[in-house]
């Protein structure tokens, strides 16, 4: 008798587990995805025409410290706005410059 009990136990529990991998597999789960990130815009062409502007002027600088400077100043702008937005679609336009 005793062991006619454990093994009805044995199968109840059983048939709950097996129950409860069931509802787990067949319900939704309770939190909904994230919606997907939104392409960034890029890099705005004003932006890249103003550092193409200051490239340009750089080699117009009277003495070779300031036009040292100038294409220094033009190669931080242009890795700010890389860093400002590294995924944009049109960040190889500031690394042709």
């Amino acid at each position: 008798m005793l062991k006619a009990s454990r093994s009805a136990a044995r199968d109840a529990f059983s048939i709950l587990l097996w129950v409860c991998l069931a509802v787990f597999l067949v319900l939704p789960p309770p939190c909904p995805a994230q919606e997907p990130a939104a392409p960034s815009p890029g890099i705005p062409e004003t932006k890249i025409a103003e550092i193409q502007k200051e490239l340009a002027e750089a080699g117009e600088a009277t003495s070779a410290l300031r036009k040292l400077r100038a294409y220094k100043n033009v190669a931080r702008d242009g890795v700010d706005l890389l860093e400002d937005s590294p995924a944009a679609p049109n960040r190889f336009r500031v690394l042709e410059i």
